[in-house]
């Protein structure tokens, strides 16, 4: 349900995570299945922040420096994503990962 609700999104918010992660597998970036039981990311409106500038927030957090470190580059920062936008995309997530 959640995947035909998120491909009738406006745009294809999918596609801006999709450029460097994947669900079950790391790529650029981190694998987001099970992304909420990692750091504070259950809290949407933290991943939001993280989402929205991350050289912002990584300047101040360990975990996320921690990521930078292991994965050699820079999140790029997507200062039109909404808190929606977050619930949307998490939900993708979780009904991806159980797919």
């Amino acid at each position: 349900m959640f995947r035909k609700i998120f491909r009738q999104e406006k745009h294809c918010l999918w596609g801006k995570c999709a450029s460097c992660h994947q669900v079950l597998k790391p790529a650029t970036g981190p694998a987001l299945a099970g992304l909420e039981d990692r750091h504070t990311w259950a809290d949407h409106k933290e991943l939001l922040k993280w989402i929205n500038n991350p050289a912002a927030y990584l300047a101040k957090d360990s975990y996320t420096q921690g990521l930078l470190a292991q994965y050699k580059s820079m999140m790029t920062g997507f200062a039109d994503v909404t808190l929606t936008d977050v619930d949307n995309i998490v939900a993708y997530i979780n009904d991806a990962a159980i797919h």
